[in-house]
């Protein structure tokens, strides 16, 4: 089979998915989340560590709020908007998620100062262990 007629054969296939997801709707699989406010989250989680809050928001803002790092200065946004004392040393509860394996210093900056993310480590210690306590809906 020559290139443009497997070309041709893919946008078929293309096109016949994009018709059966735009007849589907919006199903379940499509509906989009409703965004918690930062106060929500940390108020559905009592009784964490302040460098657990600081893992919990910079994993809000990564996966909620769908940015691919974050600065200190964004967490401590988070801690304001959720009307709760920011860490006195946000670098040190950073510093303590790294030491564990939660969060890494990325290479770029963002907005010129130094940036980080998660890591699936980092993410898998909130799925699973920060928010098994949490209240089902």
């Amino acid at each position: 089979m020559d290139i443009q007629a497997r070309v041709q054969q893919l946008e078929g296939r293309v096109a016949a998915l994009e018709e059966q997801l735009t007849s589907q709707g919006s199903s379940a699989h499509t509906k989009p989340m409703k965004k918690i406010a930062p106060k929500e989250l940390l108020l559905q989680y009592s009784g964490l560590k302040v460098h657990q809050k600081t893992l919990l928001l910079a994993y809000h803002y990564e996966h909620d709020l769908g940015n691919t790092s974050f600065s200190v200065v964004d967490i401590v946004n988070l801690f304001k908007l959720a009307k709760e004392k920011s860490p006195a040393n946000t670098n040190d509860m950073f510093n303590k998620n790294i030491a564990k394996g939660y969060m890494l210093e990325e290479s770029a900056k963002k907005d010129g100062k130094k940036a980080w993310s998660l890591t699936a480590t980092g993410e898998k210690y909130v799925q699973d262990e920060l928010t098994k306590e949490a209240p089902s809906e």
